[in-house]
């Protein structure tokens, strides 16, 4: 009789654990696709803050020139203004 509930218990603790380790690996499993998906979407957000920056500087660049060719002109009105 003991060796029957023993096997019995035994039995029912290997589908426990069978149960429990499949939980874990699927959670394991479906952790490590998000974690994926996340990277995917990070690299995604790096290379647009990336392209923003490129941008911004070449605006950047571009304003400061006009800026610069805006004071010559100035300049050039004031001397024609002073004559």
């Amino acid at each position: 009789m003991a060796d029957v509930s023993n096997e019995v218990l035994l039995t029912k603790m290997r589908e426990n654990f069978k149960t429990l380790f499949g939980d874990v690996y699927e959670k394991y499993s479906s952790l490590y696709d998000k974690q994926d998906e996340l990277s995917k979407k990070l690299d995604t957000l790096q290379d647009s803050i990336a392209d923003l920056y490129e941008f911004l500087d070449k605006r950047t660049k571009l304003i400061g020139t006009d800026v610069e060719q805006i004071k010559r002109q100035l300049k050039e009105i004031e001397r024609k203004v002073s004559k």
